[in-house]
């Protein structure tokens, strides 16, 4: 049983936000229970997104951010979960270091690796980092590292 759908666990870990990075027909565990918050992200499918414009590709991260800035702010825990956590949650957790830690996309791999060392941007998502960390070079949201 995966962490999202073990309930005992989310409690335990105080988390009550999830991002869920698979496809959209995948399952929402606990999606009817009100203490749980979703939000759908299916990253893989960045391709078909239109994410030709950096301020396109700052729109397809926006949502996701703002969940998590909201969540956190509001003192709540967050999983972002795949199916095993190595390439659409994985990325997923390297755009949010970008962004929070304001790191380039090599660096907030290598962080993210240091704790989960299966994460691994594979299938075209390391383009999609890469289009990320240019995006926020261009938009002044990143100072050089």
């Amino acid at each position: 049983m995966s962490a999202a759908e073990n309930i005992q666990i989310l409690r335990k870990h105080d988390i009550t936000h999830i991002v869920n990075c698979q496809d959209v027909t995948s399952k929402n565990y606990h999606e009817n229970d009100p203490s749980f918050h979703y939000l759908r992200f299916p990253i893989a499918h960045w391709w078909s997104a239109g994410l030709e414009t950096p301020d396109k590709v700052l729109e397809f991260f926006s949502k996701y951010f703002e969940f998590i800035d909201r969540a956190t702010a509001e003192g709540k825990s967050v999983l972002i979960h795949c199916l095993a956590g190595a390439h659409r949650a994985g990325t997923a957790t390297i755009a949010l270091l970008m962004y929070k830690a304001d790191m380039d996309a090599a660096t907030a791999t290598v962080a993210a690796q240091t704790c989960r060392d299966i994460i691994n941007p594979i299938g075209g998502l390391d383009e999609l980092l890469k289009r990320l960390e240019k995006s926020r070079n261009l938009s002044g949201n990143k100072t050089s590292n």
